[in-house]
Order: C-alpha cells, then structure tokens, then sequence
C-alpha cells in the first residue's frame, strides 16, 4: 500500500477517517510498528532474536509542543515519563545485552528554544566552556547560568525553559548510567541541530567517562548535509580532548526535501549534497574513519552504530572491520535499520554475529499514525522498490541456511 504515491502524499488527510486507522492496524501498522501493548513488544523481539537482531526502541513524538501552551510543561514531563518507560523496558528486554533507545530531544523541551539556542552557539564543539557549563548543569552541580552564557540572545522565560528541559535530560542520564542504556539521540532540523548536538556532547562527558566501560550516549550524524563530516571530526576532537568516550549514530538524513526547501526560500546555500552519490561518498568516509579510531584505540572509548538501508554501505562497512580486526560481537560496532524495511540487511548480519538491531517504534495507533505518515512521505523511493526488497529478502533467506559465512 506505501508504494503509491496517492497514499504516501495525501496519508495525513486518510488518516483521519475509521476506515483507515482499521487499515492501517492491519497492514501498515504492523509493518513499521512492534506493538502497543508489553506482550505484542515482547513477542516482535522475539520474532527478531529467532534471528540474531535485537530491538532498538523508538517512542514516536512527531509533534512539536508548542512552549506557549498552557499545558507545555506537563506534556514535556509525561514524555519524560515515557522516554524512563521505554528505557526501563529496553533494560528488561535485553538482560546481559546492549538496552539502548532513541532520544528526541524536542520530546522534553521546546523545538523554538532549540533554534534560539543553535543560534546562540552554532559550533558547541568549538565553544567548550559552554558545553561544560551545561554538563555541570545536567549532573547537578552548578546551576546553568542562562543570561551569563548566552546573553540575550535567549530571553528570560525561555531561559527558564532551558534550564527545565535540562533537569529532564539529567533524569534521563542517571538512569542511562544505572542501568547502563544505550541513549541514540536524534538529529533534526538544521535550524535547531546545533543546540541538540550541545546538550549531547554534555551528556557524553556526564555518561561517556567510565572507562573501561563503553560509551553510552550517541549523537545523530546527518551525512546528506555538507557540513556534517566537519561537525564530526571537531566533536571527535573535542571529546577526546576531554578524555570522554564518543559513539555516533551514522545516518544518510530523512530531511533532505525539507532543508532544502527551507534554504531556498530563505536565500541559503543547499545544505544537502548534490546527489546521492556524493553523500554516500560522505557516509562511507565517516564510517570509515570512525573504524579507524576503534582499531587505534582499543580501550573501548567509540562506539558506532552504522544505520542504513543501503547494502553496499553496510558491506564496506563489514569489510573494513574484518581488515582492521575489529570483532563483530565485541559491542563497539552496531548496524540498524527501520522496522519493516531493508530486512534482508538485517537479517544477514544477524545470522552472521554481527550487533544488527531493528528501530521498533511501539504504541496506540493513533499515537504512532503521525510517525507512520512520515516515515512513508520520506521513504518514498525506498517503499516503491519494495517489490526489489522482498526478491532480495527471499533470496537472502535461501543463502542463509545453505551457507553461514558473512556478507561478501
């Protein structure tokens, strides 16, 4: 049903009628979503262990919530709530394993506020007396002094904001350390990226520094964007200037339509690479290179997880790490994939002991009906080629129990 472009263009307008929802609990729902009640999460996990892919949980929160609102500082604490519930949950479903979530930031604190603070500071990794400050801030410590740090550029109240949404973050630190959880947390919009990868990089210093305990907390690294490898080196940099771990989530970007209509109705430069080809180029090269600092640096300090759909990027990936001998099991190098697609990746690594895990969005249907409307309005050219994805996944699975030897 996702591969006509009717639906995937007009889903928000579908959405909204019985008929559809009921539709969508039938087919697309359980494609793309693992379930909404504990038992029907559990029985998808286990469906993905019967071959080798573990969860990675995804609450999904579409909408911004708009800081004005009466009701803002309560929906940011119940998404609090949520986000605690979905780590706790990942802790149980993975004893002895890798627990990890993904984190949206914008879930516990205004989306405005995020594009105030980028902004304010639009290299964090370059300005470290501030990164610092916030991470003194996130661990208890010295209070956030709002004004002082960022001037006017960030009004009172919105200081204020700040200051609130950095207390629920600190919840969620705490409890990534005790229960030693993986935090993946999502990239966004441009406009607002720098102030998440700032509050980011202050929660690595917090839950990255017990080694020779593996990092826990990752950013989002967008390599359609033609900044991006320059953020990442500096962050790199940055991190182990201050002898803190570093783990990157490597994505290729779902906002590409976006950023660049955004830019060209702002005047700006397109952010976004010029072709395909070219941030393949990007998200290989930072792959790679991110391989080379695990094989150089043993001690367990990067950690990466290699989140594509595309099978040539996943096989570089593979044959880099049999030549650096880094071990597919050793819990430095993950790869992940969407749920309900690109499974014959997945299922592959897998089965051949590589650390493969599935994005597994849970909830009502109604609450994920917004996720699943994006998901198809940026997967287009991908759900179209479903037809090729099931060949492959048929043919895959046929390999698979002639021969276990991994991808070539």
């Amino acid at each position: 049903m996702c591969s006509f472009r009717f639906v995937t263009d007009h889903s928000l307008t579908l959405l909204g009628t019985r008929l559809t929802d009921w539709l969508l609990k039938k087919t697309v729902y359980g494609q793309f979503v693992s379930g909404e009640t504990p038992d029907e999460i559990v029985s998808a996990v286990r469906k993905l262990r019967a071959v080798g892919v573990g969860p990675l949980l995804a609450i999904p929160m579409e909408d911004d919530i708009d800081s004005q609102h009466q009701d803002a500082d309560r929906q940011f604490d119940n998404n609090l709530c949520s986000v605690l519930d979905s780590m706790n949950l990942a802790y149980h479903l993975q004893p002895g394993g890798f627990p990890m979530v993904q984190l949206k930031l914008t879930a516990l604190m205004p989306g405005t506020l995020c594009a105030m603070v980028s902004k304010a500071c639009p290299e964090p990794s370059s300005r470290p007396e501030v990164v610092e400050a916030v991470a003194r801030a996130l661990k208890g410590g010295q209070p956030l002094d709002v004004a002082q740090i960022f001037g006017s550029d960030i009004p009172a109240e919105m200081g204020d904001q700040l200051v609130k949404g950095l207390q629920r973050v600190a919840k969620v630190c705490e409890l990534a350390v005790d229960k030693q959880v993986i935090v993946m947390v999502d990239a966004e919009y441009t406009y607002m990226n720098p102030a998440l990868n700032l509050i980011t990089l202050a929660m690595m210093l917090n839950c990255n520094t017990g080694i020779p305990r593996p990092p826990l907390v990752f950013y989002t690294y967008q390599n359609y964007l033609k900044a991006t490898r320059e953020v990442l080196e500096r962050d790199v940099n940055f991190l182990e200037s201050r002898g803190a771990g570093f783990a990157a989530k490597m994505v290729r970007g779902a906002y590409m339509n976006k950023e660049r209509k955004s830019a060209a109705m702002s005047g700006l430069e397109d952010p976004v690479h010029d072709t395909y080809d070219a941030t393949s180029a990007a998200y290989d090269s930072g792959v790679a290179m991110l391989l080379n600092k695990m094989a150089a640096s043993p001690s367990g300090k990067y950690r990466m997880i290699v989140a594509t759909h595309n099978e040539q990027s996943a096989i570089l990936a593979v044959k880099r790490m049999e030549k650096l001998g880094i071990r597919p099991d050793e819990g430095s190098v993950f790869f992940g994939q969407l749920m309900g697609m690109a499974d014959h990746i997945t299922c592959s690594l897998g089965v051949n002991g590589f650390l493969a895990c599935k994005s597994m969005p849970y909830g009502r249907v109604e609450d994920t009906l917004p996720y699943l409307s994006r998901r198809a309005q940026e997967n287009k050219a991908v759900l179209e080629g479903s037809r090729k994805e099931h060949a492959l996944l048929t043919t895959e699975l046929r390999r698979r129990f002639r021969l276990g030897s991994p991808i070539k």
